[in-house]
């Protein structure tokens, strides 16, 4: 059973696919408490009894590379929550990490909470 794109997604054209990524820049957004940086995400899917073992090996790679990218373009980073506990294992670009720092703003990880850089 294939998944259906959702509204304004386009097909690709070449060979089938086997995998899903899905690649989420950060943006900056404003609720009504102000102006935030939500992050990025990235994630990529597929299931190995379905593309079988050869496949699977070269997603497995092709993964590891798309990482490989993301880690070089990116540096850690730890943020604090407004109760002062520190998360670390979070990465941030360095035109991101110049927002939040000019800007002032607070970053915003899935849900609603509000982190402050540590610089």
């Amino acid at each position: 059973m294939a998944d259906n794109p959702a509204a304004g997604v386009r097909t690709p054209v070449g060979p089938p696919t086997a995998a899903v990524v899905q690649l989420l820049r950060s943006r900056i957004r404003t609720d009504q408490r102000g102006e935030f940086i939500e992050s990025g995400r990235i994630a990529v899917r597929w299931f190995e009894p379905e593309v079988g073992p050869e496949t699977h090996q070269t997603l497995t790679e092709q993964t590891r590379l798309i990482w490989a990218a993301l880690r070089a373009v990116t540096r850690p980073v730890v943020i604090e929550a407004s109760d002062g506990r520190r998360t670390w294992g979070l990465r941030i670009g360095p035109a991101a990490r110049d927002e939040v720092i000019r800007r002032q703003v607070p970053l915003v990880r899935p849900g609603v909470q509000r982190f402050r850089l540590v610089t």
